[in-house]
């Protein structure tokens, strides 16, 4: 799962650039937008089901500085 916040990810090309270092390496992922400090219940119950729905057995969560 790509989970990640509002737009500056996708301004910024990062998304592109996650996205498209998993497709080289045919690996399987979801992308799920909308990340924000202390999340609404109903936010993190999405997020369950969109794993469940997808069978997602890895989050990874990184930081990078561009």
């Amino acid at each position: 799962m790509i989970h990640f916040g509002g737009s500056s990810a996708k301004k910024s090309g990062l998304l592109d650039k996650v996205i498209r270092a998993l497709d080289e390496e045919k690996i399987a992922h979801v992308e799920f937008g909308g990340v924000q400090p202390n999340p609404e219940l109903s936010l993190v119950r999405e997020g369950i089901a969109l794993c469940q729905k997808e069978n997602v057995d890895f989050i990874d969560i990184s930081c990078y500085i561009l």
